[in-house]
């Protein structure tokens, strides 16, 4: 009779406390994890989108040029087939998106990294370089790029939530903190960066079920009535609209004057000496290239003016011209 009695109480308030509610416990399913709907990726396709191009702008002025970031196509896929898809060095920093989410990732290449921070500190990188695993300083220097990263993150989110996102370690180590079972599906949001020159990436790795109180947000209905423009509708050379005019025209940008070049054997270098005479592929009254930012933009002709050297502008480059 007791027994029947305690089965029979089981859900219902506490004595004493009307408002008791039984504990909310959702179930998981280890055989077919949880995935996100059609809805909630074509939404996060879109967020996605919009912070590239917010992104562009906030990194270009630190990074003295700017940037064309391009985000892929948002994915699923199980966590293992992630972690084994990375390079072999790599920069990683676990966040959580909120207090009720469990840790996601940011993740890319340390010759990614490198050049950000070669960058950042006054380099002029135009090239990736020979990857290599950071060091701790380079470590506690990428935190703040990261945290730039995710506080545009969490900007583009705020139509749709409030993100009190955090940085809770940055290493790079082929052991990283895994954030996620093997199987357990996660959504994979992976930017193409355009530095000058050079290409590099970085992606965010998002598990479903340890971000679901703010994945479970994305409602296209809602986002679109945030009134938040879509990359579609951009300039694809705008950095940002978030930037003000006088920030962009602020943003440095190296511009050199190519008089010419020659071919030349190893054996004619190795007889190179003062005096000397190379002749260069380009005559006096032929056009010289203008390179903007590592790339051909403009033909000038050489002269002078107030007593220095100088350049004058007589066309624009057309696609695929110049040597760079």
């Amino acid at each position: 009779m007791s027994g029947a009695t305690a089965s029979a109480d089981v859900g219902k308030p506490a004595p004493g406390r009307a408002d008791a509610r039984p504990e909310s416990i959702q179930s998981y399913d280890f055989v077919r994890p949880a995935c996100l709907s059609k809805e909630q990726t074509r939404t996060l396709q879109l967020l996605h989108e919009s912070f590239a191009h917010r992104l562009a702008g906030i990194l270009s002025p630190p990074l003295r040029m700017p940037l064309h970031i391009v985000p892929h196509p948002v994915r699923e896929t199980p966590y293992s087939d992630f972690t084994s898809s990375l390079p072999e060095f790599i920069v990683s920093g676990s966040f959580r998106m909120s207090s009720e989410c469990g840790n996601s990732l940011w993740v890319a290449g340390c010759d990614a990294a490198l050049l950000m921070l070669d960058r950042l500190l006054g380099g002029a990188a135009k090239t990736l370089p020979d990857a290599r695993w950071l060091t701790e300083i380079e470590c506690t220097l990428m935190e703040s790029v990261i945290s730039k990263i995710l506080g545009a993150y969490a900007a583009t989110w705020r139509p749709l939530a409030e993100l009190s996102w955090q940085v809770r370690s940055v290493a790079s180590s082929p052991t990283f903190g895994h954030i996620a079972l093997p199987t357990e599906i996660v959504g994979i949001a992976s930017f193409c960066i355009e530095i000058g020159a050079a290409t590099a990436a970085f992606s965010l790795c998002l598990p479903v079920v340890a971000c679901e109180p703010v994945l479970g947000k994305l409602v296209l209905q809602h986002w679109l009535s945030a009134g938040r423009p879509q990359a579609a509708d951009r300039p694809q050379a705008s950095l940002s609209a978030e930037l003000s005019e006088k920030q962009v025209t602020e943003v440095r940008v190296p511009v050199q004057a190519m008089l010419g070049g020659a071919r030349m054997t190893l054996g004619e270098i190795s007889r190179l000496s003062p005096g000397r005479v190379i002749r260069l592929d380009k005559g006096t009254s032929d056009e010289i290239e203008i390179i903007v930012g590592g790339k051909t933009k403009f033909f000038g002709r050489p002269g002078k003016a107030v007593g220095r050297l100088a350049v004058q502008v007589t066309r624009e480059a057309a696609p695929g011209e110049g040597m760079r």
